[in-house]
């Protein structure tokens, strides 16, 4: 171990901090920011990378080529903060953090409120201190069935007065921040200097088996998934979560299909592993399981995909389908959906992701408008959509080329430059700072940096 240490323990190494697929097991069994970090350090190649992340069994470090994982704190511990800042001094000479960071990722909201704190201590080691936040949400009144707030008006307005703050401390405390979106960056505006906040796009994996046309369906996958081959297939994928829209996706299946019994809804995704033990969570469920019951012909739902099946899935469907009710992150579903270039429908909760520079370019490439690939949750635009998808099949090879155009934008070696050129920033300097600095000029020097400023 102290080898370990001492040899990545140098100044170019970069610290990481964030959940992490385990040894063995699905990396989707832990959360998704673990998935969305074992991808991201998968496609880094030539720097020295130390991962801080939780304890699964016991505490332990090993070696992943040019990654050392070092498992140092529990999720939902009171000392979780105490024993990162011991794995911070053990590594003192990187100089860069790089911190993953979802609600709930470390555990409930009392232990995410002292993350501040944790910041500042990193703040006043003189290391420079990128955030990822993977999630930026203004009022949670717009997710309050994912977060059982429906009707709580009086604690919403507390808890969003505090996630209102709790956003202004993390851009103050930081030296970057990345979010995945432009309209993410637009509402931490309200709260951040702007100039700190960098828009990096969820990445995809493209490996060298995955060719660059659309995946086909596959009668070999639909027979696998007891599928017929002259049946319309639309995949849900992920966690079954109320703002990704899982049970009102069923019920509007589950009625077309009464007129249209080729009609199949596959939802390919088990329980969130960071709300399953919330009461309210558990209600939902129980409603997704009913709601199944009931459309049982035409809806499908399989539970927890492990990552060697997910192809089939992919390949066994026409459509994917993403009928978000809001946007308070990037859609991982949509990620794969990309990666294997298959056509997509998304609500127009979601039009705001199109605002993304790369997603303009590939749409401007195939000739596409934004509503072409877009549906509202109210009325019959769904239903129509679908009829005329499953009508007119040729219509989906438009909707593939516009992922086909997308994804190439997207790999996660593109996304590991993006990275390394925020962390190569220089830190925007806190108001305090500059006013220290200011004070400590000559006087000469401040009367003609007055005059510029003005």
């Amino acid at each position: 171990m102290k080898n370990l240490i001492k040899e990545f323990n140098t100044k170019d190494a970069l610290i990481v901090i964030s959940s992490y697929p385990q040894k063995q097991g699905e990396p989707a069994l832990l959360n998704a920011v673990a998935c969305y970090t074992g991808n991201l350090l998968h496609a880094y190649r030539d720097r020295k990378i130390i991962v801080l992340c939780e304890i699964t069994s016991e505490a332990e470090m090993y070696r992943r080529g040019n990654l050392l994982i070092a498992r140092c704190y529990r999720r939902g511990s009171p000392l979780l903060y105490l024993d990162l800042i011991r794995a911070l001094l053990r590594f003192n000479k990187p100089r860069q953090i790089l911190l993953q960071f979802e609600f709930n990722m470390l555990g409930q909201t009392p232990v995410t409120t002292l993350l501040p704190i944790f910041l500042a201590a990193v703040k006043l080691s003189g290391r420079r201190l990128s955030v990822v936040l993977h999630q930026v949400v203004e009022d949670l009144g717009t997710i309050g069935g994912h977060l059982g707030l429906t009707g709580m008006s009086l604690k919403r307005t507390i808890l969003n007065r505090g996630l209102k703050s709790f956003y202004i401390a993390t851009g103050m405390l930081s030296d970057r921040i990345v979010v995945h979106e432009q309209t993410l960056k637009n509402r931490l505006a309200h709260m951040v200097n702007a100039e700190k906040i960098d828009v990096i796009s969820h990445g995809l994996s493209l490996d060298n088996s995955e060719e660059v046309r659309p995946l086909r369906r596959g009668r070999t996958s639909r027979q696998k998934l007891g599928l017929r081959k002259d049946e319309f297939v639309l995949l849900l994928f992920g966690y079954i979560t109320w703002y990704k829209g899982v049970d009102w996706l069923i019920q509007k299946v589950g009625k077309l299909a009464q007129d249209q019994p080729k009609l199949k809804l596959l939802i390919a995704g088990g329980p969130s592993a960071t709300l399953r033990d919330k009461p309210h969570y558990q209600a939902f469920l129980r409603k997704v399981e009913r709601l199944s019951k009931r459309y049982r012909r035409s809806v499908r739902v399989t539970g927890f995909i492990p990552e060697n099946q997910v192809r089939s899935y992919f390949a066994a469907a026409d459509l994917v389908v993403l009928p978000y009710r809001s946007l308070i992150s990037a859609s991982g579903p949509l990620s794969f959906a990309l990666r294997f270039a298959k056509p997509i429908l998304l609500s127009k909760a979601l039009a705001e992701s199109l605002e993304n520079p790369d997603v303009r370019t590939a749409l401007e490439q195939c000739r596409m408008q934004p509503e072409d690939l877009m549906f509202s949750l109210s009325g019959n635009d769904f239903a129509k959509k679908i009829e005329s998808l499953v009508a007119k099949r040729g219509r989906l090879n438009r909707l593939s080329r516009a992922s086909i155009a997308l994804r190439e934008l997207r790999s996660w070696e593109t996304i590991v430059g993006l990275y390394e050129a925020t962390l190569a920033k220089e830190p925007k300097a806190s108001i305090l700072v500059r006013l220290v600095q200011s004070l400590a000029r000559p006087t000469t020097d401040k009367s003609e940096t007055l005059a510029t400023e003005s």
